[in-house]
């Protein structure tokens, strides 16, 4: 049974818009395949071959034997100190690519009371992003477009329609600004315990934080055949640019949506955290490397082009998932399809490009397609940045937590689970508490 939305007078209570388990979509399953799977047809999908061979050599694979080809040292101010902003400039320019440039307004709607089954109470917000050309007087469409916006003469426009919830009470609330990729609109939700662990509101808001949803769909397609034509891109009113990427765009989507969330009183603006999990992962780690107003960033089973080393070879491969996912990436990220170590850069730099403020990297045994091991060693090699050192890789089971850095290793296979939950819970509330 699905929560529900109360009215102030408690007088009648009718069902949620969208609830949070239908915003959260399918069930949160674990795999043994793991990583990011390949769309049904598209030419590269998890052999079994890759499987074993991770298998054979287990989650602590040494260096010697995934030959990783040495790591680029991350960048110096002449003070010696990281440099953030080569950091950026070399992520965005081989990698994430970038956005045209848009003009956004927002708003939050009052909060209604909203009560989960089990009794768990919070308050459901409706959040409204709309998306226009930065020169909005230049970007009016033709009637020809068919456009209700170019009919009436007036600049198109892209609504956006995150979802917040968060504890009653005045707060000010921490917030997990989560990447939803498995939602589908208003879907029957799936059975089960772990139906709504995918995004756990009810967790979150038990945990005294709040939480919003923005869906991957309302922003820019998840479809490898995209042309960049619908969502936010519709908008722009310029060229389409090669170096547009639905990562990028997505990214710029939950920076958007901090910004809105953040001018409520009941959300503390010094405490959003962007998360997301698999290509969530990635796009929170871009979200929160580029956006310094993030308290910091949670990869959920990144993998490639995450939180994993693409020097490793190890499961996906930066040739696999251009292929599979062309429209995630940039021109450029194409030309080292099967030649990481040609790489400018490793993923080590994405995760330093966070510091100094907080991260988390969650990986999962079994998920041999996103190479867990790969993404201690990211951490690890990242820590500089924080002038701190992780050790070694904790057990099957375990965590690690030195300053303001977290990493666990979870049983099993490719998903993101109540036990993550907890974990980012546990460390969010330890390294954001005042």
């Amino acid at each position: 049974m699905e929560g529900v939305l109360v009215s102030a007078s408690d007088a009648a209570s009718e069902p949620a818009r969208q609830s949070p388990q239908a915003r959260a979509g399918q069930t949160a399953t674990s795999d043994t395949t793991g990583g990011d799977a390949a769309d049904e047809g598209s030419p590269i999908t998890p052999t079994a071959e890759a499987i074993a061979n991770y298998a054979r050599r287990g989650t602590t694979v040494i260096e010697k034997e995934a030959g990783t080809a040495p790591l680029p040292p991350l960048p110096r101010t002449t003070d010696g100190r990281i440099d953030r902003v080569a950091l950026l400039a070399t992520l965005g320019r081989e990698q994430f690519g970038s956005v045209p440039p848009l003009a956004v307004s927002g708003e939050v709607a009052e909060g209604q009371p909203y009560v989960f089954p089990s009794g768990t109470e919070a308050v459901h917000h409706a959040v409204t992003l709309r998306v226009r050309a930065l020169e909005a007087d230049d970007a009016a469409g033709d009637e020809a477009a068919g456009d209700e916006d170019a009919q009436r003469g007036e600049p198109l426009t892209h609504l956006i329609t995150p979802v917040l919830f968060r504890p009653p009470g005045e707060g000010p609330f921490g917030c997990f600004v989560f990447l939803d990729h498995r939602s589908q609109g208003d879907e029957t939700p799936g059975e089960g315990p772990e139906a709504t662990n995918y995004w756990d509101v009810e967790r979150i808001v038990a945990a005294g934080w709040a939480t919003v949803a923005v869906q991957v769909d309302e922003v820019s397609p998840d479809d490898r055949r995209s042309d960049f034509s619908t969502g936010i891109h519709r908008v722009a009113g310029v060229p389409r640019d090669p170096d547009w990427t639905a990562i990028a765009a997505w990214a710029w989507a939950l920076s958007q949506t901090r910004h809105v969330v953040a001018a409520r009183p009941e959300i503390d603006a010094d405490r959003l955290i962007a998360i997301g999990h698999s290509r969530g992962g990635k796009t929170a780690l871009w979200a929160g490397a580029s956006d310094a107003a993030f308290a910091g960033a949670v990869s959920n089973n990144s993998g490639c082009g995450g939180a994993a080393l693409a020097r490793r070879r190890i499961g996906e491969t930066v040739r696999i998932i251009n292929t599979n996912f062309p429209h995630w990436f940039n021109a450029r990220h194409k030309t080292y399809n099967d030649r990481e170590a040609a790489l400018p850069h490793d993923e080590h730099w994405l995760l330093a490009a966070v510091a100094p403020r907080a991260i988390a990297v969650g990986s999962a045994a079994e998920d041999y397609w996103a190479d867990p091991y790969g993404e201690w060693l990211a951490l690890q090699a990242a820590a500089d940045a924080w002038g701190v050192d992780l050790g070694s890789v904790p057990a099957i089971g375990a965590s690690r937590d030195v300053g303001s850095l977290h990493y666990h290793l979870r049983p099993g296979g490719h998903g993101l689970l109540a036990d993550d939950w907890d974990h980012y819970l546990n460390w969010a509330t330890r390294v954001t508490t005042k």
